[in-house]
C-alpha cells in the first residue's frame, strides 16, 4: 500500500533491461528475455533485409552483429551457465535472412558461408571479462558491498559462482577464451562435413562445392549474383535433388531425375554432365571431368547458372 495508491503484485519485472521473475529460476528468466527479443530478428531484421535486398551481404551481417546480436546478448555477463539454446536458433535465423537462403540449410554450412560463429562463444568471453573485473574489485575494495556478497557466495559453494571460477581457471583471459572456443567449434563444425560420405546429401554436395571449407569472398560481386551463387553453393536451389526433399511424401532420390532423363538432377550433374547443356559447357570451356568446385569458381558462374535455369526450367 502506497500513500497515493496500491502497487499491484507482478510476477516479473524488467530491471535495467533484464527480466527478473518470481520463479527464482535464472534459466527461465534468460529464456523469457530472449523470447521478448525474438521480433528483433523475425520482424525488424527480416524487414531490413527485404527493404535492402541489394545491399552487400557483409553490410547485412554487420547490422545483424552490431544491432540484433547486441540486443540478444544484453546482460549476458550475469547469465552464468544458463545460456538459452533459443539464442543460437534466433541468430542462425538472422544469418539465413542475411544470406537469403532457406531455413532448411544445414547449420554447419551456414556458419562457413557467413563466416560467423555461435553466440555462446561471445557470451563466455564477456562473462570471463566481467568475472575478472569482479575479482579485481574484491582485491582492491574488499569492503565493497559487491565484494562481500561474492565472498559470501563463494564460501557457500554456489554453483553459479563455481561456473565463473571454472571459466577463469580454464581460460585465464577473455581473448584466450574466445580463441580456444572458436578453434574448437571450427574443428567440430568442419569435421561433420568432411566425414560425410554421401555426395548427394546436403553436406556431401557442399564439400564438392567447397572442398577446402574456406569462407567465400564476395568482394566486387553484385548482391543479386551473390544471392544466386550462395543458394546453389548451400543447396537452397530448385534443382530436383533439393525440391524432392520438400515434397510430401518425400520423393525417392532415384526419382529426382533431370529433364535429360540420364541422372539425378544434382548440382554436379547440371554443372558438368547434363546432355541438355552441352552447348553451355562448350561455350564456357567446361569439361566433363571438371570438379564442381572448379565450375562454381568460374568468374562468369552467375551467367552459367542463369542459362542452366532457363534451359532446365528450374
Amino acid at each position: 500500500m502506497l500513500s497515493n495508491g496500491i502497487l499491484s503484485y507482478k510476477t516479473s519485472v524488467v530491471y535495467l533491461g533484464s527480466l527478473i521473475s518470481d520463479s527464482g529460476n535464472l534459466k527461465s528468466d534468460v529464456s523469457g528475455y530472449i523470447d521478448s527479443k525474438r521480433a528483433n530478428v523475425t520482424i525488424k531484421f527480416n524487414n531490413f533485409c527485404r527493404k535492402n535486398y541489394v545491399a552487400p551481404v557483409d553490410v547485412k551481417l554487420r547490422v545483424l552483429n552490431a544491432c540484433v546480436s547486441s540486443a540478444l546478448l544484453y546482460g549476458c555477463e550475469s547469465w552464468g551457465n544458463c545460456i538459452a539454446p533459443s539464442i543460437e536458433s534466433l541468430y542462425r535465423t538472422g544469418i539465413r535472412y542475411a544470406l537469403s537462403i532457406r531455413s532448411s540449410t544445414n547449420n554447419e554450412i551456414l556458419y562457413i558461408e557467413a563466416n560467423c560463429i555461435p553466440l555462446y562463444i561471445q557470451v563466455k568471453k564477456q562473462q570471463l571479462r566481467f568475472w575478472l573485473t569482479i575479482q579485481q574489485l574484491i582485491r582492491q575494495d574488499p569492503e565493497n558491498v559487491i565484494s562481500k556478497l561474492i565472498v559470501q557466495a563463494e564460501a557457500l559453494h554456489l554453483q553459479y559462482i563455481k561456473y565463473y571460477n571454472d571459466l577463469c581457471v580454464k581460460y585465464q583471459t577473455p581473448n584466450k577464451c574466445y580463441k580456444d572456443l572458436m578453434s574448437d567449434f571450427i574443428t567440430v563444425n568442419k569435421s561433420k562435413i568432411l566425414e560425410e560420405n554421401d555426395t548427394l546429401s546436403k553436406l556431401g554436395a557442399y564439400r564438392d562445392v567447397n572442398p577446402t571449407l574456406c569462407n567465400p569472398n564476395y568482394a566486387n560481386v553484385f548482391e543479386i549474383d551473390r544471392i544466386r551463387l550462395t543458394r546453389y553453393r548451400v543447396g537452397s536451389h530448385n534443382l530436383r535433388i533439393e525440391t524432392g526433399r520438400m515434397t510430401n511424401p518425400v520423393t525417392p532420390r532415384e526419382d529426382r531425375l533431370c529433364r535429360c532423363g540420364n541422372e539425378i538432377q544434382s548440382l554436379k550433374h547440371c554443372l558438368t554432365n547434363c546432355s541438355l547443356l552441352n552447348d553451355i559447357y562448350e561455350r564456357y570451356g567446361i569439361t566433363s571431368n571438371a570438379s564442381t568446385a572448379e565450375v562454381i569458381n568460374n568468374p562468369v558462374i552467375s551467367s552459367i547458372l542463369l542459362e542452366i535455369e532457363r534451359i532446365l526450367r528450374v
